[in-house]
């Protein structure tokens, strides 16, 4: 991360965090399916 300010890195790893856990357990809901 590139920005100086901590709440915004934290918040950017938040939303990539959520992102790559959702991501798979989406795909399977819609294999399953």
């Amino acid at each position: 991360a590139t920005t100086p300010r901590l709440d915004g890195m934290l918040l950017g790893r938040f939303l990539v965090g959520i992102g790559m856990g959702l991501g798979p357990a989406v795909a399977s809901l819609y294999v399953t399916e």
